[in-house]
């Protein structure tokens, strides 16, 4: 699990979860808990998230998402806290920001 055909290895990290870090191409220092959780973050690292889809499409490092869908479709996400339902979706920029 955490790997997709191709792909570089995630190392040092833990996945829980169908689809949790499917697709990450590269990274390390993951903690990605619930479906989809962090399933496409390629090249992020040192992310922690808790959540169905919680940084799903996302690509940060340095990050903390806990909460259904919590920054799904957020980009560019380094060292923000997003946490609750929703919270942080579909932003382009969320560099240093927390989001409750």
């Amino acid at each position: 699990a955490g790997q997709h055909a191709g792909d570089a290895p995630l190392q040092d990290s833990v996945l829980v979860g169908v689809g949790a870090g499917q697709y990450g191409a590269k990274g390390a220092g993951f903690t990605a808990v619930g479906f989809r959780s962090q399933q496409h973050n390629a090249g992020g690292q040192n992310n922690t998230t808790l959540g169905d889809s919680a940084f799903w499409l996302t690509q940060q490092s340095y990050s903390v998402g806990i909460g259904y869908i919590a920054g799904e479709f957020c980009r560019d996400t380094a060292n923000a806290t997003i946490i609750g339902a929703g919270a942080g979706t579909y932003r382009l920029n969320a560099e240093r920001c927390v989001f409750v």
